[in-house]
């Protein structure tokens, strides 16, 4: 069951207030929500991959994924392996979605 929109602001608002991060993870989930993306594709976004007007609908570019593989797994040594989307092929224009 997916919660409605009435519903996700109701809850989006009270992770806003939970602690110090709740600002954060309520863009974290509040991303996860209106765009559909993916956790390890939300982790990836940037400032800069996101058009996000001061009302109205947004834009967030989801060109990069970071899957979490645990720091044993990873050629940086990391937690997170950087990788381009999974929406397309490489090369291709990443996947933008309304926000």
């Amino acid at each position: 069951m997916r919660a409605g929109p009435q519903q996700a602001g109701d809850l989006l608002a009270a992770v806003r207030e939970q602690s110090a991060r709740g600002r954060h993870l309520a863009a974290f989930f509040g991303s996860m929500y209106y765009a559909a993306a993916r956790p390890a594709e939300v982790i990836g976004l940037r400032l800069s991959d996101c058009g996000l007007p001061r009302r109205g609908w947004g834009v967030l570019r989801l060109d990069e994924t970071r899957p979490r593989s645990g720091s044993a797994w990873t050629d940086s040594g990391g937690a997170h392996e950087s990788e381009g989307s999974s929406t397309g092929p490489q090369g291709r224009a990443p996947r933008p979605d309304s926000a």
